[in-house]
Order: C-alpha cells, then sequence, then structure tokens
C-alpha cells in the first residue's frame, strides 16, 4: 500500500522544518492475529525529490522506517519527518 502527502500548497516564503506521521493500527479480530504468527512489517517513508516519468524511475530519499509487529490491541505507529 502507497499513501502519498502532497505538500506542494504550502507556500515558497514558508519553511517546512519537520513534521510526525501517525498511523493507526487497529486490532483485528483474535482468529486474524493468530494467523499472522509472527510477522512483521515494514514502514517506509520517503521524500520525493523527482517524480518519475516514462522514461525514468523516481528520485527518492529514505526518511524513516518503522517496524510494525501485529498486535493484539489497537496502537498509534509515528514516523519522524526532520
Amino acid at each position: 500500500m502507497t499513501l502519498n502527502f502532497d505538500i506542494s500548497s504550502i507556500p515558497e516564503s514558508e519553511l517546512l522544518t519537520g513534521a510526525q506521521i501517525h498511523l493507526y493500527q487497529h486490532k483485528g479480530s483474535a482468529a486474524e492475529s493468530i494467523d499472522l504468527g509472527h510477522q512483521k512489517y515494514r514502514v517506509d517513508l520517503y521524500e520525493i525529490i523527482q517524480p518519475a516519468t516514462r522514461t525514468s524511475e523516481a528520485q527518492t530519499q529514505l526518511l524513516d522506517t518503522k517496524i510494525v509487529n501485529p498486535q493484539r490491541h489497537s496502537r498509534w505507529h509515528i514516523l519522524d519527518v526532520n
């Protein structure tokens, strides 16, 4: 799954110095939690420096990574962008 956050509406006279992205992991049913076992998920947060074109891939920079373990309870995951 890919989520995109477009910050192009921020005026050029403003300076974005940091942000946090909060992802909420909703608990599943007990059966779903058992089926997941000990599988872990990795969430990568990238800045798109140059969008992809028909002839080239996007140029990106990794900003943060979070390893997410399936839980039987709901919880928040926070990624920092500095």
